[in-house]
């Protein structure tokens, strides 16, 4: 065969398989007979005097104030080892 003869005439190709899409996974769904899980409100969680020791854990209560001039409005967050306060400047205790 002559090259222009194979450049017109290309071998057939066998068609490929395409894999189908997969679905994206759906999130689990809750079982009916499971009672949903809450968390606690970290509000509503205290570490209490028992927990404190010097070096470590200080005791913060709502309305403390610090630095005669941050006040202690709420507990919004907590971790492992620390938790999150609001506080907002205020008058100082003097």
């Amino acid at each position: 065969m002559a090259p222009s003869e194979i450049e017109d005439n290309p071998a057939p190709v066998a068609p490929t398989q395409e894999t189908p899409p997969t679905p994206e996974a759906a999130p689990p769904t809750p079982r009916q007979d499971e009672p949903a899980k809450t968390m606690p409100d970290p509000r509503d969680i205290e570490e209490g005097r028992d927990e404190y020791r010097p070096g470590g854990f200080h005791p913060v209560y709502i309305g403390d104030v610090y630095a005669d001039k941050y006040q202690v409005l709420n507990k919004i967050g907590y971790g492992v080892y620390s938790a999150v306060w609001l506080v907002q400047p205020g008058r100082s205790r003097t």
